[in-house]
This record gives C-alpha cells, structure tokens and sequence, in this order.
C-alpha cells in the first residue's frame, strides 16, 4: 500500500461543488486523500450560507491532506471552475495527472487504482491526453461509449472520440499543449471540445473499461420497450446542450452536414424526452433558444433577453 500511495502523490484531483444535496463529495474526498491524491475543491454555490456550510465540512480534511478552497462566491460557470484547478495543479510540477470529478461522483478506490496503473503504461508509451473510467448508472447498466474503431470496442483500453469530464484522469502536459478547458461553454460540451482538441493535437483519449464506476445522468432516463435509451435532462439544460453543439462546430471548424445531422439528432432526443418526460413546451423553448443563440455566437451562462 505504501508503494501505491507514493505513486497516488504525483497525481491532483478537483472536485467542483453546487449547491450540493448531501455530502456524497465528502466521501469522495476521504477516498482520494487517504490514497495520496491531493484534492482541490472549486465551490461554485451561490449562497453565502451554502458555502460557509461547505467550508466547514472541508476543514477537517486539513489533517490528512491538503484541501485548497477556491471560491469566487458566485457560479462562474463549470468550465471556469475547471480552470483555476487546473492552474492550481499546473503550479506544482510533481502533478502528472489531474483527477475531475463531479460533486455527486461515486468514488471507489478500485477504479482510482486502475487509473493511475492505466496513466502509467499510456504515459510509457508516449503522448495521450486522457484516460477515464467506465460509467455505469445503479442498476449497473453502462453509459454509450464512442469508439474510435467500433471493432475494438470490447477491448479493456478503448480507444474513443470523446470522454466526459467526470472520473477522468487528464494528463497535463495536454494543458500545457492545447489549452484549458473553453470558458465560452459555461456548462456543457467543455470535455467534448476538450477531448475533440486533444484528437486534433494527436493526444489520444482512452477509457479503461475495467475501472468501472457509478455515474447518473439527469435526473433518470428514457427507457422503451424494457431498453435504456439516453438521460433525461433537467429543462434549462437543453438550451446548452444545443447552442454548445453548434458552437462546438463553429470553434473546431467541423464539417457543416455533419453539424446538421446532430442538431437534428439532439432536437429528435429533446422531443422524445419531451413526450416521456412531460415539460414539452419548455423543453422546446430552451432547445430552440439555443438553436438561435448558436448560430448567433452567443456565449456564456444563459440569458433570455439576448
């Protein structure tokens, strides 16, 4: 174990908080600390009491491991988060891999192992820009990966197109090659453009199947015929979800019919939640506001007036 948490020492993780319902985020801490991992926490709550309640439950955390605090007392957006603790663990050079977790990501210390055992033989190999674990929702049904190539798609160490933020393991020398994450976003699409700037750097992305972790999506999910279709998200979320897409497109310079053909596939998603899910007329409004606002370049944190 000794050895193990050596290794762990030469690896950040960042938690960012919102308003959180309950201290799933604390477990999540004691697991990382306890391994080695230095934690820094972004809490992005927008309620002075929220985040005075937060810090009092961090503090007792100082004993075992550093806790860094990074507070702006307003919600800067999940993308501007990511990026003070990003330059947070680029500031110490013995971080070569920097954990990102949500505030309500299962953590278990089997799949943090995996990881960093993962990290070390892509790190031997040469360049790459991530590796990330298997999400799984609690009925252990998994999540859709995208494989690079969909004929070794049942290969441990995949290959894929994209990853999501949330229980990956990023190597930094790619902040140190591409950037950080684009802060225009606010929320939703950061690690897709993050992911697809890293393919165009020829900075591989990985996930290792074997280092599987729970992970839910919304607030439940489209499910037909007994089969699990995608995530139901929250109304407010369609809006990001495509005017990111187009921006996405826009920033990365991608191929115009291809564009096309998401924006139809995610407003086909929005209607079929809409229909499942009730809420139609909001979820219409948001998805197509954001439509607008794409192609329009607005960015940033939602604002109707615009």
């Amino acid at each position: 174990m000794k050895n193990k948490e050596k290794m762990l020492n030469n690896y950040a993780s960042g938690i960012v908080l919102y308003n959180p319902e309950d201290d799933q985020y604390i477990e999540s801490i004691k697991i990382l600390t306890l391994l080695g991992v230095t934690v820094f926490v972004f809490d992005n709550s927008e309620l002075e009491k929220t985040r005075i309640e937060n810090e009092n439950k961090l503090k007792k955390f100082s004993s075992l491991k550093v806790i860094v605090i990074l507070s702006l007392k307003e919600n800067i957006g999940l993308a501007a988060a990511f990026n003070n603790i990003v330059k947070k663990t680029l500031e110490n050079e013995s971080f070569k891999g920097l954990f990102l977790f949500d505030q309500d990501s299962t953590v278990n210390a089997t799949a943090i192992k995996k990881l960093c055992n993962s990290f070390e033989k892509l790190e031997a190999k040469g360049d790459f820009g991530s590796v990330s674990g298997m999400p799984v929702r609690d009925n252990g049904i998994p999540y859709r990966l995208r494989p690079v190539d969909k004929s070794m798609k049942n290969n441990q160490m995949l290959l894929v197109k994209r990853a999501a933020s949330s229980f990956s393991l990023i190597n930094v020398d790619a902040f140190r090659k591409i950037g950080m994450f684009n802060e225009k976003y606010f929320i939703d699409y950061i690690d897709i453009d993050f992911t697809t700037r890293c393919r165009k750097a020829n900075l591989p992305i990985y996930v290792d199947r074997k280092a599987v972790f729970t992970h839910n999506v919304g607030v439940g999910d489209v499910k037909i015929l007994g089969k699990t279709l995608f995530p139901i998200a929250n109304e407010y979320r369609h809006y990001y979800q495509t005017r990111n897409l187009i921006l996405w497109s826009k920033f990365n310079k991608l191929n115009h019919l291809s564009t096309l053909k998401a924006i139809i596939q995610r407003l086909i998603v929005i209607l079929i939640i809409s229909i499942y899910a009730g809420g139609f007329k909001n979820r219409m409004f948001y998805a197509f506001k954001g439509c607008s606002h794409g192609f329009k370049g607005v960015v940033g944190k939602l604002n109707l007036k615009k």
